[in-house]
């Protein structure tokens, strides 16, 4: 399955490979393609060992991401 969400507070490249990062630590994640630019990120997983609101808290939680986004 493959879904876009919103990434906010995003300023550089930095931003980008932690949010990258972050998600693709996540168990069941195929790909991530993170749109520095549109202020999203597509992310393809596997929905039997995933679901989407696994995707929305790492992407929003500082914490799962190891590094605050917009901290640069």
């Amino acid at each position: 399955m493959t879904v876009t969400l919103p990434v906010a507070g995003m300023t550089c490249e930095s931003c980008q490979k932690t949010v990258r990062d972050g998600l693709l630590g996540l168990p069941g994640v195929r790909t991530v393609d993170v749109d520095l630019s549109a202020g999203s990120t597509t992310i393809t997983y596997d929905q039997s060992m995933l679901i989407v609101q696994s995707l929305v808290e790492t992407v929003l939680s500082p914490v799962c991401l190891r590094k605050p986004i917009g901290s640069c």
